[in-house]
């Protein structure tokens, strides 16, 4: 198996370990877990693409990639990486936790109740001016069940990592052209 792809498995693994540590603790459903969770989801990304790309290079013994083989290694890690989780979460959201959604849904619920509703109004009378609180609180448990659906989340994760992971293999990839190959050839 290629290295970037072995790579991005490892790094997906260890996501997928993170979320699972966190679902047995019972964090899953507080939002600063869920904030270190999307972190840890992106710093394994850009580990992914960054042992990728510098594997590459050590493979070549030293020897300096092209720049075409530098992005097509980091593209290959953040895609393999983004494909993972985006089944991860599909599997998240239908069989390791399938109530998530609705719990999630019932804490917009508590918390739409709770927001001073007459302040909202107004702050944006154009928006809120002439509903009621009720139609309010309906209208963000609507909004919530449209986007935590899992035909919603998986490919907005799926895209979101992709773009992320593009992003990154461009800036790792000048980082490694740039920097990195400069202090090795001083060596």
């Amino acid at each position: 198996m290629n290295h970037a792809v072995k790579t991005a498995f490892n790094f997906a693994l260890a996501y997928v370990l993170v979320e699972l540590v966190m679902v047995a603790a019972g964090y899953h459903l507080d939002e600063r877990a869920r904030f270190a969770g999307f972190a840890a989801n992106t710093l394994f990304l850009l580990l992914a693409v960054f042992f990728s790309i510098r594997k590459e290079t050590s493979l070549r013994k030293g020897a300096p990639t092209s720049f075409l083989v530098d992005i097509k290694t980091g593209l290959k890690a953040a895609g393999i990486y983004a494909v993972s989780i985006s089944i991860f979460v599909y599997l998240y959201y239908n069989v390791i936790v399938p109530d998530y959604t609705e719990a999630k849904i019932e804490t917009i619920r508590l918390t739409a109740e709770a927001h001073d509703f007459a302040e909202l109004q107004q702050i944006a009378p154009e928006e809120y001016g002439g509903m009621s609180h009720e139609e309010f609180i309906d209208l963000m448990v609507e909004n919530a069940r449209f986007w935590l659906n899992p035909t919603k989340v998986v490919p907005i994760t799926l895209l979101g990592l992709m773009m992320t992971g593009f992003v990154y293999t461009f800036i790792l990839t000048a980082i490694n052209r740039k920097v990195l190959n400069k202090f090795r050839r001083e060596k």
